[in-house]
């Protein structure tokens, strides 16, 4: 995360001088008894209000999460807690996509170039209905990706502190920027962020 961590406030133009605690768990029985959300046993991590928990990614007892996937999934919370110092009410598809988007993000892009084409959800759904679609960590991660791709961090940074101004914003109305994510999906997110 100490590695990690500046190049995402970099990236997100915020200062990294906020106070971050990080708690490893033994293994996910002693992450499920001390989560500081109750709805988030059976999961690997977990941040907020300055806090990082996780299972140690050395005993995750998860044979699809390499030691070194584990790792990275600090990083990827420690973006939640750089966006809390723009707007902590951030949409959840815009925070979820940034997050992945500035974390390690491989196993996003396998999954991209091999079934994404064509089943992409409509902006309007992923925007309102996050919370109900299948894989919607990913289907937030490729349409954040491709505003990078067209705008720039630049554009995403706009949008990150202009949430709710989508289509001011990128200067472009939702049924294009819809149509841009579309393209970008069915090219194999080839133009996602390096690391891929």
């Amino acid at each position: 995360m100490r590695a990690g961590a500046p190049a995402v406030c970099a990236a997100l133009r915020v200062a990294c001088d906020f106070p971050v605690s990080v708690a490893v768990y033994a293994d996910q029985a002693a992450f499920d008894r001390q989560v500081m959300s109750p709805t988030m046993r059976g999961y690997f991590a977990l941040s907020g209000n300055g806090r990082i928990q996780i299972v140690s990614p050395a005993n995750s007892g998860r044979d699809e999460l390499s030691y070194e996937d584990g790792v990275g999934v600090a990083v990827h919370e420690f973006v939640h807690l750089a966006l809390d110092q723009i707007d902590p009410e951030l949409p959840d598809w815009l925070e979820e996509g940034t997050a992945v988007y500035l974390g390690p993000h491989a196993p996003y892009d396998r999954a991209c170039r091999e079934r994404l084409s064509g089943v992409l959800p409509t902006l309007d759904d992923l925007r309102r209905r996050y919370s109900e679609l299948p894989a919607a960590d990913l289907f937030a991660y490729t349409l954040v990706a491709s505003i990078v791709d067209a705008h720039g961090l630049e554009g995403l940074n706009a949008l990150l502190r202009a949430p709710e101004a989508l289509e001011m914003t990128l200067a472009r109305p939702a049924a294009e920027i819809e149509a841009a994510w579309g393209a970008f999906v069915d090219c194999g997110c080839v133009a996602a962020a390096s690391g891929s």
